[in-house]
């Protein structure tokens, strides 16, 4: 387990490795950074819907996301994976694998695979517009 400097290397790497070229080709650019000498880190970036806050606490990287119009409430990446599979696939799951779609597991490498793969959606959904109709 890294502390202090060595968490902030971390993170630099996960995103150099798995987020920074695509970020740069959809002209994602840096929002605000948080790089502290304790047990965690964070460096925002901002699309032109959406906030994603890429950060690591105790050596775990996580990735969270919020509307440009509401910066104070972030969601989970999970959460979102999550409505995107009921919104799209509810009509044909049988209530236990409904139930499944809340519960899986995930590496920080799989998040951000997922981020990049579905980024259209996902930031379709913290549109100014669509927002208020995500959020119910």
């Amino acid at each position: 387990m890294r502390f202090g400097n060595g968490m902030n290397k971390d993170l630099l790497d996960f995103i150099e490795k798995y987020l920074n070229d695509d970020f740069k080709k959809r002209n994602i650019g840096l929002y605000k950074m948080h790089m502290g000498s304790g047990l965690g880190a964070a460096m925002t970036f901002a699309s032109s819907d959406m906030l994603i806050n890429v950060l690591i606490e105790r050596s775990v990287i996580e990735i969270i996301l919020a509307s440009i119009s509401d910066k104070k409430k972030y969601w989970d990446l999970h959460l979102i994976k999550s409505y995107l599979d009921f919104k799209h696939n509810s009509d044909r799951k049988d209530k236990k694998e409904r139930r499944n779609i809340l519960v899986f597991n995930w590496d920080s490498k799989q998040s951000a695979e997922f981020l990049l793969e579905n980024f259209d959606k996902i930031n379709g959904l913290f549109n100014e517009d669509r927002y208020n109709e995500t959020k119910k």
